[in-house]
């Protein structure tokens, strides 16, 4: 609570006094000991919390981050914080500042879709950039941000890179620890103690100014745009919203719990329509094998139908016997006549919730209908009660009849909607089933996984065989089922065989179905299902595949998800198409290489089939997080409803777990840069086992569709060319290298038909007027022979000649991909090539100088040391902070001790952890009246010293101030108790 207080006030500060933490509900462990503040939790669920607080994720270690696999202005998916950045206070403000500011850099993410603007090399956003001015620039949102150049590896003066006329890799920029003027960004540097604002577009603000130019993942994926300008295109701010006010940010806080066992009613429609293709029958179905084999044990269940009226079949059972799942199915109505009142059955199963004066909070109603309302009371009268009372809603929407509106109210009460067409070959009905009781994991230590599900054809007088791979942390009670839906009672028989097993397990026949549950726990490695047809017609078939993770073990998982507006997309949208996500991970650490597909089934039965990829090009913003995305462009072939399943696969043993990483390059905090943490730890692939898994996603309506019946006509461009880079910059060679990764002729699909590449003398001409900017064809100092474009995903080399390098220049290029009807994808990110010549050098040698010291001044001693250079900031001695005293004698004679780095106010004391001056370069002398500077071969103590720096404006005031070569800024160290020093060595020097 006092981190977020702390980050209320932040937001409060940052935005302007426009937003803060008004509530915050805290869902705490189901055991945890009650406490008499936790009230009953409601609709709360772990799974669809905004914040996390859980173990770490291997990537990021204990650094804070979203998981945002969304583009620029989407919301994320959830914050993720671990216990060690909540206890350890001390360590949370030694490796991120203050925590408030940090949940406000996180909470951009969260919920405005900004992106960092801070370095991460392992995601090719390195520590520098090359400015349009000819300048090397580190990569920060404001330019006035103050630090120095360094080698992260023995902490010496940055080299060049001739190929790139670039800082080589292992160069880093360490900001100051104290800034006098950059207020801003919060999503670059949050942990500078002057940080406390977004950067914005304003050019008067020179505090909080938008750097256009830094090469970082927000410019490139909002455009340039700076955070203020996509946040006031948020609902949160957009046409003057939530203009400012002075309040108290201070957040209430509240504290639930789920104290009862998980509480489910299923609402079955059995009104008249529910007859057509006997839709009554495929329910009462389902829902009896959602009973028998699903629903975890120790739930309390119940069953209402309805039609003009609702009547309960039972009360809340509990399920603790095979005997008390028959004696429930047993129950489940197969009738269906009269009209429809949906708000009825709602209310129905309200109060089966309440039965017995309980507590309906946390109860989850499970609603299946086929059609529109024709009595009320309507299902829109009882949102209010049933947002009072705190009861979830999951429906599926049975065929495309299906009131729509429906999804309004399910989304209001924090549940999901499915979608099933009531085809013979759809798997959504179970599908959603068994998703509903699987989010709720805080009720058990074992999970319910769905390890397979497909539909198949089995040829009459033959059989089919199906291998699913089981993993070590699944195999608690694992069931195999096949299904139909067939009049006729088909005589399907199965037989199991796996691991362990001396011989197959024949399957247990049921109402149009078969079953097999694996006795005790299954162990890993492939099992075969054979399945047998032996009747005279072919017989389609629905199999299935359901596990339970072991007890306490952290099971592989997936969930997916579609990216539209709503849940009705609108052909016609400048949204552009809707996006398919899979989450793969085991707990947070995320799984990359595995196969990934998602089957989008329409309402007509028809399956389109889509790969998704986890590669940071075109729908997919982060390479190797663990999220596989791609854009859904079939959507064209029908107006309807679409229902989506996405499958993941190890077959081929490519998938891989990242661990042992310290940030990833996602959307997380900056952890603050010194010489002993000089950035991010690449993260270690751990190879897995074969493993298989399905998770169905929500639903979504496509309306709008155009008659496409003419082949030539497209409506979609190539992808925005995302990951364009310089590689090579070379003034002795006269060329220029851009490598990109290939854009499709329909988004990432197929292969474009041409590029155009622009050149420009800024950024920002390219969003002011990209046809202003000249093509590489026109430019009179560069040739480029365009190659044709490669299929999608290719990697591209873009080589161009520099006809004159007399003098040294930068240019500033895009690119973007053209298809075979005209279409053109937008204007890629913008990069800057600068080239320089060699004998001018990036970081100048500095002259070893002779300075007086003034006891004069302030009556204290000041030292000042200023140079003319061609520009940047760099650290003579290897030191872990910004200054280094590398040693000194008190007038007795005294030898001192080694020194740690200090602080930047207050009293000398050490802070980090100690480092030497290079013993191979002698420190710069200093001549002090009545004492001769020494050579120092190790360093010293500032124990009981203290300093502070001084303005050059102080410093002219002062009357021993000798006047300084041009108008440099300078560093100037002021020494208490000078008297005693001997010797010092600035190793901080600003030109």
């Amino acid at each position: 609570q006092t981190y977020w207080t702390e980050a209320s006030r932040a937001l409060y500060l940052a935005t302007q006094k426009r937003a803060y933490f008004r509530n915050i509900t805290i869902l705490v462990p189901s055991t945890w000991s009650a406490a008499g503040e936790f009230r009953e939790a409601t609709t709360q669920v772990l799974d669809k919390a905004h914040v996390i607080v859980d173990k770490p994720n291997s990537l990021y270690g204990d650094t804070p981050y979203v998981k945002q696999p969304r583009g620029c202005g989407q919301r994320g998916e959830y914050m993720h914080l671990t216990h060690d950045f909540i206890l350890n206070r001390q360590r949370t403000e030694q490796f991120y500042g203050n925590p408030g500011t940090t949940l406000v850099h996180e909470w951009g993410h969260l919920q405005w879709g900004l992106f960092d603007e801070h370095p991460m090399p392992d995601h090719g956003y390195g520590h520098f950039y090359a400015g349009t001015d000819g300048r090397v620039k580190p990569v920060t949102c404001t330019e006035n941000v103050k630090g120095a150049y360094k080698s992260r590896v023995d902490g010496s003066i940055c080299k060049v890179d001739l190929s790139t006329s670039m800082p080589e890799e292992e160069c880093i920029f360490i900001p100051e620890d104290v800034q006098s003027a950059p207020r801003a960004s919060v999503m670059a540097h949050h942990y500078l103690s002057s940080v406390s604002l977004f950067c914005d577009n304003d050019p008067h603000t020179e505090a909080t100014y938008h750097n256009i130019e830094a090469k970082n993942k927000h410019n490139d994926l909002c455009y340039h745009k700076s955070a203020w300008e996509v946040m006031r295109d948020h609902p949160d701010f957009k046409d003057g919203a939530n203009p400012p006010a002075t309040v108290d940010p201070t957040p209430a806080f509240h504290l639930v719990q789920h104290k009862e066992v998980l509480r489910v009613v299923v609402v079955m429609d059995i009104s008249g329509s529910m007859r057509e293709n006997n839709n009554h029958l495929k329910l009462q179905r389902a829902v009896q094998r959602f009973v028998l084999n699903t629903v975890p044990e120790n739930t309390l269940i119940g069953l209402v139908e309805f039609n003009e009226k609702a009547r309960n079949l039972t009360v809340l059972e509990k399920i603790d016997s095979q005997h008390a799942r028959i004696r429930l199915a047993d129950k489940v109505p197969l009738r269906a006549e009269n009209y429809t009142s949906i708000g009825n059955g709602i209310k129905k199963g309200i109060e089966l919730l309440e039965y017995m004066n309980r507590n309906p909070a946390g109860g989850i109603l499970v609603l299946i209908t086929d059609g529109n309302e024709t009595m009320c009371p309507c299902f829109n009268h009882t949102l209010p009660e049933l947002r009072q009372k705190g009861i979830t809603v999951n429906t599926v929407l049975y065929t495309k009849n299906a009131d729509h509106n429906l999804a309004g109210l399910t989304k209001h009460t924090n549940g999901d909607t499915f979608f099933y067409s009531g085809k013979t070959n759809s798997t959504a009905l179970d599908d959603a089933m068994t998703t509903f009781v699987s989010q709720r994991t805080f009720f058990s230590s074992s999970v319910l996984i769905l390890v397979q599900s497909e539909s198949l054809v089995v040829p009459a007088h033959r059989s089919v065989e199906r291998t699913v791979n089981l993993d070590s942390t699944i195999g608690n009670r694992t069931t195999f089922t096949v299904s139909w839906e067939t009049q006729t009672q088909a005589q399907i028989a199965i037989e199991v065989m796996g691991p362990g097993l001396d011989h197959s397990i024949v399957g247990e026949r049921r109402d149009h179905y078969v079953v097999v549950m694996a006795p005790n726990i299954s162990k890993p490695g492939k099992w075969t299902t054979k399945i047998l047809n032996p009747s005279n017609v072919d017989q389609t078939v629905v199999f299935r595949v359901e596990s339970h993770s072991l007890e306490g073990v952290e099971p592989i998982k997936v969930s997916a998800n579609i990216q539209t507006q709503s849940n009705t997309y609108l052909v016609n949208s400048t949204d552009g198409p809707p996006i398919l996500y899979a989450d793969v991970g085991l707990g947070y650490s995320p799984i990359v290489g595995a196969s990934v597909s998602a089957e989008i089934e329409t309402s007509s039965g028809m399956v389109l089939k889509v790969p998704l990829y986890d590669n940071g090009t075109g729908a997919d913003t982060t390479a190797g997080d663990g999220v596989y995305s791609a854009y859904f462009l079939d959507y064209v072939k029908a107006t309807g409803d679409y229902s989506v399943k996405v499958k993941v696969e190890n077959d081929l043993r490519r998938a891989r777990m990242m661990v042992n990483g310290t940030a990833a390059g996602g959307s997380s905090a900056m952890r603050k840069i010194s010489l002993s943490n000089p950035g991010t730890m690449k993260p270690e692939p751990v190879a897995l086992e074969k493993f298989n898994r399905v998770a169905l996603s929500g639903f979504f309506k496509v309306t709008g569709v155009p008659n496409l019946t003419n082949p030539s006509t497209d409506i979609f461009p190539p992808s925005r060319i995302r990951d364009l880079r310089v590689v090579e910059a070379s003034h002795a060679k006269s060329v220029i290298i851009l490598e990109f990764t290939a854009v499709g002729d329909d988004y990432q699909s197929g292969t474009a038909a041409r590029y155009e590449v622009r050149v420009g003398e800024n950024v920002r001409q390219f969003f002011e007027s990209l046809h202003s900017v000249p093509t590489i064809e026109s430019h009179s100092n560069l040739q480029c022979d365009l190659p044709l474009p490669s299929p999608a995903g290719t990697r591209e080399r873009l080589v161009i000649a520099v006809n004159s390098v007399d003098v040294d220049v930068s240019y500033s290029f895009g690119v973007r991909a053209m298809d075979e009807v005209g279409n053109w994808g937008e204007i890629s990110v913008i990069t800057t090539a600068s080239l320089k010549n060699s004998s001018h050098q990036l970081w100048p040698t500095p002259p070893v100088k002779t300075v007086h010291f003034y006891h004069h001044i302030f009556n204290h001693t000041a030292v000042y040391i200023s140079s003319a250079t061609v520009g940047g900031v760099f650290l003579i001695c290897i030191a872990i902070g910004a200054l280094l005293i590398c040693r000194y004698r008190r007038r007795n004679g005294s030898a001192g001790s080694d020194a740690d780095s200090i602080q930047r106010s207050g009293s000398g004391r050490s802070t980090d952890s100690a480092s030497s001056c290079n013993s191979k370069e002698s420190p710069l002398a200093f001549e002090n009246p009545g004492y001769v500077g020494e050579k120092s071969e190790q360093p010293g103590s500032l124990d009981g010293f203290l300093y502070e720096t001084l303005t050059e404006p102080e410093v002219k005031s002062s009357s021993g101030y000798q006047g300084m070569p041009g108008d440099q800024t300078v560093k100037i160290l002021k020494l208490q108790d000078s008297a005693d020093l001997r010797q010092v060595s600035v190793v901080d020097m600003k030109f």
